[in-house]
Formats: C-alpha cells, sequence, structure tokens
C-alpha cells in the first residue's frame, strides 16, 4: 500500500512540475518534495476554458470583438447603395444627353450666322458688280442694241471676285440648291468678264489699225485686217449679249433664293 502511494505522489508531482514549466507560470506551485506533495490535499477542479494549477481564462475584448464582427459583415451588397449608384449614374446620362444637346444647337447656330454673313457679302458683292457694269455698259445700252459692234473698252483689270475666291471653301455648308445657283452667277458673271477682255483687244487692234492708215490709207493689207478685227468684234458682241441674257438671269434667279432667307 506504501508503494503504491509513493507511486501515485510520484506521477503528481511530475504532472505538477511538467505543467509549471510548459505554459512558464509566474505564480507556480513551490517546489515540494514527494512526502510533502502525498500530505497536501490534491483538488481536482473542472476548468472554465482552461486549467493548470491555476484557472487561466482567455476572453477577448470588446474592441476585439467588434473588430472581428465588422470583418465578417459584407458592407458592399447594400440596397441603399445599389439604388444610389443606378441614380447617380442615370443623372450622368441625362447630364450627358444634355450637354450634347446643348453643344450641338450652339453648333448649329454658329453655322447659321456664319452661313448668312457668307451668303451676305455674296449678295453685295454682285450687286456691286452689277451696278458698276450698269454705269458702265447701261449708258450705250440702247445705242449697243442697234450696234453691231462694241466700240466701249470697260476697264477689267482687277479681281472681281474676292469675296467669292474667299469663301468658295464653305459652299460646301450652305444648301445645295443656293451654293449651285451661287456657282452658276459667278460662272456666268466670269465668262461675260472674260469676253469683254477679249473685246477690249479687239478694240485696241483696231484703234492701232486706223493709226496706221492714217499715213498710209490705201494699204491694202491694213484695210482687210482691220475688216477682219470688224468681223470679229461683230462676232464677239453677239456672245457678250447672250452672256449678259444669261448672267442676268442667274444673279435674279440667285437674288430670289437669297430673299427667300431674309437678305436682300
Amino acid at each position: 500500500m506504501s508503494k503504491i502511494k509513493n507511486i501515485f505522489g510520484g506521477l503528481t508531482f511530475a504532472v505538477v512540475f511538467l505543467a509549471g514549466n510548459l505554459f512558464c507560470q509566474t505564480n507556480h506551485l513551490p517546489t515540494a518534495t514527494p512526502r510533502q506533495v502525498l500530505q497536501s490535499k490534491i483538488e481536482i477542479v473542472k476548468p472554465t476554458l482552461i486549467t493548470l494549477t491555476n484557472t487561466i481564462v482567455v476572453k477577448p475584448e470588446q474592441e476585439t470583438l467588434n473588430i472581428l464582427r465588422q470583418a465578417t459583415e459584407n458592407k458592399w451588397f447594400k440596397p441603399d447603395m445599389i439604388l444610389g449608384g443606378f441614380i447617380a449614374a442615370l443623372a450622368g446620362i441625362i447630364a450627358g444627353v444634355v450637354i450634347q444637346l446643348l453643344e450641338k444647337r450652339r453648333r448649329v447656330k454658329d453655322e447659321n450666322e456664319f452661313e448668312e454673313k457668307i451668303l451676305r457679302a455674296i449678295f453685295y458683292e454682285l450687286e456691286t458688280l452689277g451696278k458698276m457694269y450698269e454705269d458702265g455698259m447701261g449708258k450705250y445700252q440702247k445705242e449697243l442694241e442697234q450696234s453691231e459692234t462694241l466700240s466701249v473698252r470697260l476697264s477689267l483689270t482687277q479681281d472681281w471676285f474676292t469675296i467669292f475666291h474667299n469663301n468658295s471653301v464653305h459652299l460646301g455648308k450652305i444648301d445645295s440648291k443656293v451654293s449651285r445657283q451661287i456657282i452658276l452667277a459667278y460662272a456666268e458673271t466670269k465668262r461675260l468678264i472674260e469676253d469683254l477682255k477679249i473685246n477690249n483687244d479687239y478694240i485696241s487692234n483696231v484703234d492701232q489699225i486706223e493709226s496706221q492708215l492714217r499715213f498710209a490709207p490705201h494699204d491694202v493689207y491694213l484695210v482687210e485686217k482691220r475688216k477682219l478685227y470688224i468681223k470679229w468684234m461683230a462676232t464677239q458682241f453677239a456672245r457678250i449679249k447672250e452672256d449678259y441674257s444669261k448672267c442676268k438671269s442667274a444673279v435674279v434667279e440667285l437674288k430670289t433664293l437669297l430673299a427667300k432667307r431674309g437678305i436682300s
């Protein structure tokens, strides 16, 4: 019986000794002899969490529990966030559409104003050319209707189409019917001016031949040459009359189109 007690006491001592060393308790049991251990009262305590000689309870703090709770919550899937995102996206789309509409309206307004300025400038240029022609040719209109040649020299040395040449690249932005009529009016006007320039050359040649005939009135070559130029002038004058009629018709048609746009 004594041997059993000694063995049981030794085992108890070993368990207590190893538990104190493994868990490094600062308040471990004092070193005792096997006899003292046998004489002490052995009490088995049912542990709450972990019990080694003294009761050790592991309980997280409230702050730690809050952190763990927040980490395990799903914060991304919330109905109010989805609704807010949808409203923000819809507002962004609507704002983009409104901005595009306003920008388009402003661009159309600028283009219309620019187009009106070009058309008005072209109208003034053609109006000026018409007045200059009437002031020159118009003074002799009745006489020229009965004449076979045009013996009046017109000054046509400068560029009469400054506005048209500087803005011809923008004609594609104008209404097709109006732009075609503008091109036709300028083409007819240019052809009339070119034919008038040719007639000016004929007049200069005839004046030169007549000056030579004053000193040699019986020179057959000069006489025949003069007749030839007079014939050419008659043909040219008939062409000029035709050009003038076409030019006037094209300009009147253009003015009618411009008047519909409030340009007159």
